[in-house]
C-alpha cells in the first residue's frame, strides 16, 4: 500500500503495469515496490541541506540506475541490476530530472522516474510497482476472423499476457486484448501482436487476414434508401449537419428508427424487435467496427420492420447493410388514400 501525503496522485497506464505520478515531499516516503505491507522503500530527505540530497533507501531496500529510458525498464533489467542496500542518509544522493532508478525490496521491484525536483519542497516521481518478476514473458499469438471489411482478433497469447501492442498493418493500432478493426478496403493486410507481462515484452507475432466487401447498398448525399422496394424512400442521406463532418441520415416518408445498442447486428434477430420504434428526423449514423454493434432497427414506409447497420459514413456518401426482420403481408401495408 502506498503510505505518503502527495500534492498530486494522478493513476494511468502505461505499457504493461500501472504507473502512478505524485509529489514526493521532504521527509516523506513512498513504497515503490508495493510489497502490501507496511514499510517503504525510499524516501526523501535533506532537500534544505547544503549541499542539497535526495532520496534515501530505507527498511531494507536496494536501488540500482537503469540502463534503459523509464517506458521500456522492466523486470528483464530489474533482475540484472546490481543493488546498493545502504541507507544511511550521508549516503543520499540528489538525482537529476529524467534520472531511471530500480528498487528491489526483499523480492519485489519496482521503478520510478524523477520529473521535477523543488529545492525545500520535494521530488516529484512517476512510479512503477514491477512485481515479483518471476515467470516468463508471453508468447505472443492470435487467431482472426472477418465479416465485410472488419477484422476480428482473438489473443491466444500464453503466459498470463496484461497488456496488448496490435498493429493493423500500419493502419491503426489497439491495446486491448480482442480488439475489431475496420480496413476500409477489401485485400489482405498483415497484422501484428506483442503481447506483455510483469516479466518483460513478448516475441512479435504476425499474420494475414483477408477482408472482403459484404453486399451493401450505398447512396449519396441527395439520394435515399428505400428498404422495402415500395418507391417511398425511407431513408435520406442529406448533407452533414453536425456529425462530425460526415453525412446526416433522415428519416422520411413514415419510417421510424430505434436504435441497436451494443448487440452484433449479425445475431440481432426479430426476437430483439422493441415494442416501439418511434425515432424520427435527423440522427448521425456509427460506421465501422463500432458500427456493427451499433446499429438501426428502422419501421419502412410500409411497416415492416428492418436492422441496418453502416459499415462506412463519408462526407458525401453512405454505405449500409440491411436485412429484414418482419415483413407485413401486402394486405396489412400502409397505404396512402386519396
Amino acid at each position: 500500500m502506498l503510505r505518503i501525503l502527495c500534492g498530486l496522485c494522478v493513476f494511468l497506464s502505461l505499457n504493461i503495469w500501472a504507473q502512478t505520478t505524485l509529489d514526493v515531499l521532504e521527509n516523506q516516503d513512498v513504497d515503490v515496490t508495493e510489497d502490501g505491507v507496511a514499510n517503504n522503500d525510499v524516501g526523501v530527505r535533506h532537500l534544505s541541506g547544503s549541499p542539497p540530497t535526495g532520496f534515501i533507501r530505507i527498511n531494507g531496500a536496494g536501488s540500482a540506475s537503469s540502463g534503459d529510458n523509464f517506458a521500456n525498464t522492466d523486470c528483464v533489467d530489474a533482475l540484472a541490476a546490481v543493488y546498493t542496500f545502504t541507507t544511511f542518509p550521508p549516503n543520499a544522493y540528489l538525482p537529476s530530472e529524467g534520472d531511471v532508478t530500480l528498487v528491489k525490496d526483499g523480492s519485489r521491484y519496482g521503478k520510478f522516474v524523477v520529473n521535477t525536483i523543488t529545492p525545500n519542497v520535494g521530488i516529484n516521481i512517476t512510479y512503477v510497482s514491477l512485481g515479483a518478476c518471476g515467470g516468463s514473458p508471453p508468447v505472443s499469438s492470435f487467431t482472426s476472423s472477418s465479416y465485410d471489411l472488419i477484422g476480428f482478433f482473438t489473443d491466444t497469447s500464453t503466459n498470463s499476457p496484461t497488456s496488448w501492442n496490435w498493429d493493423f498493418d500500419g493502419l491503426g493500432t489497439s491495446g486491448v486484448q480482442n480488439p475489431a478493426f475496420y480496413f476500409g478496403t477489401a485485400n489482405t493486410f498483415t497484422v501484428s501482436l506483442m503481447a506483455n507481462n510483469a516479466s518483460g515484452m513478448g516475441n512479435t507475432f504476425m499474420d494475414n487476414i483477408t477482408v472482403s466487401q459484404e453486399p451493401s447498398t450505398t447512396r449519396n448525399v441527395g439520394q435515399a434508401f428505400d428498404f422495402d422496394g415500395d418507391t417511398t424512400n425511407d431513408l435520406n442521406v442529406i448533407a452533414p449537419d453536425g456529425c462530425g463532418g460526415n453525412a446526416t441520415l433522415q428519416m422520411t416518408g413514415g419510417a421510424t428508427y430505434a436504435d441497436i445498442s451494443g448487440q452484433d447486428y449479425r445475431t440481432v434477430t426479430m426476437g430483439d424487435v422493441p415494442g416501439m420504434i418511434t425515432g424520427s428526423g435527423n440522427f448521425c449514423g456509427t460506421e465501422g467496427a463500432n458500427g456493427l454493434f451499433n446499429g438501426i432497427f428502422v419501421r419502412s414506409s410500409n411497416g415492416s420492420t428492418y436492422k441496418v447497420w453502416f459499415p462506412e459514413i463519408t462526407n458525401s456518401s453512405v454505405r449500409a447493410i440491411f436485412e429484414v426482420l418482419i415483413m407485413v403481408p401486402v394486405e396489412l401495408q400502409y397505404f396512402e388514400v386519396e
